[in-house]
């Protein structure tokens, strides 16, 4: 297992060294005439061979590790016609125009990787070809993501991002540039509209009034004041009704427990949660027993595609009621059931709530349940206990048909923590965050689900610098697909955050920076 760069030293020291990669063209070598056979695949990391990819995604370098003075690669379709790379350097920078060409003609089918590799002697050694596979399904053109750091006392400098994932360009949605500025996150789409979201900003004083919900919808920005008699704090996750009226969100007062052992240095806890509703048309705020049942707490809420069927997980409290702080030892006994409720937006009534899957009989705690556009297939993790699976090493990642309830857990996952899941707009893509790699940065996995509710071997968010994750001490909190780019400006969001309420109380939040 690759450790992550933390030395500041090593760091500067990688940062020194000049990028040996050399990107040849087609009159340049090619691969050698005489090789011989290594009778194996390739290291190479990411590991490639196997994986299922979009035909519009960007180019997916990556690093040689295998002995060698000198590499030369080759990418082609199974046909044979593709292009040569030649470097001194283990890492292979991939020419953007040539590769969207060959992914371009190669959709639904293959393409191939050779690699070879030459010896102190002179002499080449090629290995067996990396194969994948080009889906015919495009994979929605961007992602939204927080970046933040891992621990937990560095959150003050953050942003909201958004990535063309046909490329590598990434632009900043909200960011702030100071230690004291707010916390930002809970940022929530309606059906992978990069139109219509929004984003919760908290103040990093102990007062709310400079806190709130700031919505993107129709060309406009604005803020969103839930009705504090309905909604005593402020809202967390958030999950847009398809008909873009209206969202649910969850209310969670939330505990922490530190240790001084093991890769992650906390453990976070649902102390108390509910379910409610805001309607961005009439600004009116509503709950009900179906989502918020005394003596339960319901979190992660997600529409059905058809906006019949809210979707949540509901637990109920380990400790008597009264019980502020409850031990470390009754927030552990705390599992998640996996519940839907039915909705008529129509008139604004709930039916009784339906129990899919317990937390009895699977022995852990589901949690984040995501269903597919097509309304075919649910998303959900699995861990040991709590409601933060991103903070869980057991957590991973199972999908249901919830046409026949079967469910199982994905071969995507990993060893480490395994969460936040998302779809594309066409159901055949999902992207996770996952720690596999050292255990404490969240990178975006992403891995094709077939129609048969298959997945296949991921591969994480492609970068220009392959080896860029070895030293990039940011986590990708909450990937989020969007059909486009999101295209309002940031100037206008700290607008909306600074705006009065409707009381006058000024809610000016300092540190955010108004550039376009």
């Amino acid at each position: 297992m690759r450790k992550k760069v933390v030395n500041i030293l090593v760091v500067c020291v990688v940062v020194t060294v000049p990028v040996v990669v050399i990107q040849l063209c087609r009159e340049e070598p090619g691969m050698p005439a005489d090789t011989t056979p290594a009778g194996t695949l390739p290291n190479t990391r990411p590991d490639l061979d196997g994986c299922v990819v979009p035909p519009n995604i960007a180019p997916l370098n990556f690093v040689i590790e295998e002995p060698g003075t000198e590499y030369r690669v080759r990418i082609r379709a199974s046909g044979g016609e593709g292009f040569d790379i030649s470097a001194r350097g283990r890492s292979v920078v991939i020419p953007i125009r040539s590769w969207r060409e060959l992914l371009s003609a190669s959709r639904g089918g293959m393409i191939f990787i050779d690699i070879a590799a030459a010896r102190e002697d002179g002499s080449w050694v090629k290995y067996k070809p990396v194969q994948v596979t080009v889906a015919r399904e495009d994979i929605d053109s961007h992602l939204a993501y927080r970046l933040l750091g891992a621990v937990f006392h560095m959150w003050g400098k953050m942003g909201i991002y958004q990535r063309n994932l046909t490329c590598y360009d990434q632009q900043p949605v909200l960011e702030t540039r100071k230690r004291e500025s707010p916390c930002m996150n809970c940022h929530s789409f309606a059906r992978n509209d990069p139109g219509r979201f929004s984003l919760q900003v908290r103040s990093g004083s102990s007062s709310e009034s400079s806190s709130g919900m700031i919505v993107v919808g129709d060309g406009t920005v604005g803020r969103a004041e839930p009705d504090p008699d309905v909604i005593p704090r402020l809202p967390a996750y958030t999950a847009w009704h398809p008909s873009g009226k209206l969202a649910a969100f969850s209310i969670n007062r939330i505990g922490q427990f530190m240790r001084n052992t093991g890769v992650e240095m906390r453990e976070v806890f649902d102390l108390d949660s509910d379910l409610a509703l805001i309607n961005f048309e009439t600004g009116k705020s509503s709950t009900d027993a179906a989502i918020a049942a005394p003596g339960r707490m319901e979190t992660f809420p997600n529409w059905s595609p058809d906006g019949r069927w809210l979707y949540f997980c509901s637990a109920p409290r380990t400790w008597p009621d009264g019980v502020e702080v409850p031990s470390m030892e009754d927030c552990r006994r705390v599992r998640y059931d996996l519940v839907r409720a039915p909705y008529d937006v129509a008139t604004g009534k709930w039916g009784d709530p339906e129990i899919l899957l317990t937390a009895e009989k699977t022995g852990r705690s589901l949690l984040e349940p995501r269903v597919s556009p097509d309304g075919r297939y649910l998303l959900f993790c699995m861990a040991d206990h709590g409601a933060f699976p991103v903070y869980d090493p057991t957590s991973d990642v199972y999908i249901m048909d919830l046409e026949t309830r079967l469910y199982r857990r994905l071969g995507a996952n990993s060893d480490r923590a395994d969460s936040w899941h998302s779809w594309s707009s066409n159901s055949r893509w999902i992207v996770f965050s996952s720690k596999r790699d050292d255990g404490l940065y969240a990178v975006p996995y992403f891995s094709y689900i077939d129609t048969d509710g298959r997945d296949h071997k991921p591969f994480p968010l492609p970068q220009r610098d392959p080896a860029m994750y070895e030293t990039f001490l940011k986590t990708y909190n909450v990937p989020e697909f969007l059909t486009g780019p999101i295209t309002v400006k940031q100037r206008q969001l700290v607008e909306a955050i600074d705006e009065e309420d409707s009381t006058g109380a000024d809610k000016e939040i300092r540190g955010m920076q108004p550039w376009d």
